[in-house]
């Protein structure tokens, strides 16, 4: 019996030494992320009230109403790649993960369609190879 008393006190002792050591990491930690959440979610919404009044495409802008994207968070959406002969355009909508393949499969059928009715076609890359000199 004796021996359980003195095994709960050096229990007891550890918890109380390792919360006094790290206690006030831990506590400094947390409120970093606590912080850090609330201040992304301010400056995306801040984000998002400064793109509203640029007048852009409603792919950007909405992403084509996808019913599998929501409206928060916000998509992230760019220019991924400046290739030799194109401009990649990346667009990742927050979306559930059974929904991945088929969101994203929308949403760039709904991309493609739209640049077709703003008459903006997507070549095919084209190389051209020239020999000079003797070639043999």
């Amino acid at each position: 019996m004796n021996e359980h008393v003195e095994s709960l006190n050096q229990v007891k002792a550890t918890v109380v030494d390792l919360a006094i050591r790290f206690g006030p990491k831990v506590f400094v930690a947390l409120a970093i992320m606590v912080a850090g959440y609330f201040a992304g979610r301010w400056v995306g919404k801040a984000m998002a009230r400064g793109l509203r009044k640029f007048d852009l495409e409603p792919p950007v802008r909405d992403l084509q109403g996808n019913p599998r994207a929501p409206k928060d968070p916000a998509p992230a959406f760019g220019i991924s790649v400046l290739a030799d002969s194109s401009i990649q355009i990346s667009v990742n909508p927050w979306v559930n993960v059974p929904d991945y393949g088929p969101a994203g499969n929308e949403i760039n059928k709904a991309l493609v369609e739209t640049f077709r009715g703003k008459s903006i076609s997507i070549p095919f890359p084209q190389y051209e190879v020239r020999m000079l000199g003797n070639a043999v």
